[in-house]
């Protein structure tokens, strides 16, 4: 939830919010999806959302500095990776590089199928406008 600055916006909307500072990307506003019909008006302009009301309920991608909260399958791919920027220019080895971008690789397709599955992609209603513009 945002709170209002003391400051308004010079036009347009009544209200601006700063976003916060661990803020990457917006997914709703007010508990609407920002890629759906009902979201309410709002403008991202720097780093404050214009929009009116009092306070803003916003759901958020945010940058987590805190490692001990990761998920122990991201610290392993991460380990990984690095493990195959590394295996070059500490062992010369292009075998070795090979082999463990090879790993890599099969570990992030591996965390993408898993997410996709955890996260699932937001269903399509009847009304949505590309199938009614299929004309059936």
């Amino acid at each position: 939830m945002l709170a209002r600055l003391s400051v308004a916006p010079a036009f347009d909307f009544s209200s601006q919010f700063a976003l916060p500072s661990d803020f990457l990307r917006l997914i709703a506003v007010g508990g609407t999806r920002i890629d759906s019909d009902g979201v309410a008006r709002f403008k991202i302009e720097g780093r404050n959302i214009l929009a009116s009301g009092s306070s803003l309920p916003v759901e958020y991608v945010f940058k987590n500095y805190k490692e001990a909260t990761w998920d122990s399958k991201l610290v392993e791919l991460m380990t990984a990776r690095m493990l195959w920027k590394l295996a070059y220019p500490v062992t010369q080895s292009t075998s070795l590089r090979d082999t463990l971008k090879d790993e890599y690789v099969k570990m992030a397709a591996l965390a993408r199928s898993v997410d996709s599955q955890e996260n699932s992609a937001q269903e399509l209603s009847d009304d949505f406008s590309l199938i009614e513009s299929r004309g059936g």
